[in-house]
């Protein structure tokens, strides 16, 4: 039985399923959009996004945006 344990943590590297769900994107448009804003990690023969780098991209599309 392969359990994962509940550190508290929120995790930092996303999967490409991971990544789809959170950016609400289709594998092709997440796999391009990570490449260019760079949040592409190879370790291994893993392929892994930075959260952090996404939510920076994502946080500067509507920095010049006003609240509604």
């Amino acid at each position: 039985m392969n359990k994962r344990i509940d550190y508290g943590f929120v995790k930092r590297m996303l999967s490409l399923e991971e990544c789809c769900n959170y950016c609400g994107l289709g594998k092709n448009s997440v796999r391009s959009l990570m490449k260019k804003i760079g949040a592409v990690v190879k370790i291994g023969n893993r392929v892994l996004y930075d959260k952090k780098v996404i939510d920076t991209y994502f946080d500067s599309l509507y920095s010049g945006v006003d609240d509604v």
